[in-house]
């Protein structure tokens, strides 16, 4: 049945553009290295892509989606990966093939490289609309990672 599904979205975005909302990280910088302790909130970017034709409005996805920042040992991001914090995107509409940025702009909205971290070289992951509040035509295209390496507080 999910292998209907996918299909149906890729043959949907061939032909007419896009019939639905997809939601994707884009653009994801971050810094090669950090420490713990360091807060690297100012050296991350990312904005959130819609692929899909159709516009997305806040009430299409129960008003707000969050979007994770994880540390992984790989480039596969899951919510058993160490999580830095979330970012609640309220940012509507989004339409269809626009993407806009991922705003820090709650004090509480920062990425501190926790105490508890894994130490050692691994990966800066990001997992758009992690809980799955939009419906999307495709819910495997929603996470993005880049290495970096944890160094022991100082």
């Amino acid at each position: 049945m999910k292998s209907h599904a996918v299909l149906l979205g890729t043959l949907c975005l061939f032909l007419a553009g896009g019939c639905g909302m997809d939601l994707k990280p884009l653009g994801l910088i971050a810094p090669a290295t950090a420490t713990i302790g360091d807060d690297i909130t100012s050296l991350v970017s990312l904005h959130v892509y819609n692929v899909g034709g159709e516009t997305v409005e806040a009430d299409s996805c129960t008003g707000i989606f969050w979007i994770y920042f994880m540390i992984s040992d790989d480039e596969e991001i899951g919510f058993e990966d160490f999580i830095l914090n979330s970012v609640d995107f309220v940012d509507f509409p989004l339409a269809g093939r626009e993407a806009k940025p991922v705003l820090f702009d709650d004090e509480s909205e920062n990425l501190e490289i926790l105490a508890g971290t894994p130490v050692g070289q691994g990966y800066l992951g990001v997992y758009v609309d992690a809980h799955g509040y939009c419906m999307e035509l495709d819910e495997q295209n929603n996470a993005d990672s880049l290495p970096i390496e944890i160094l022991p507080a100082q």
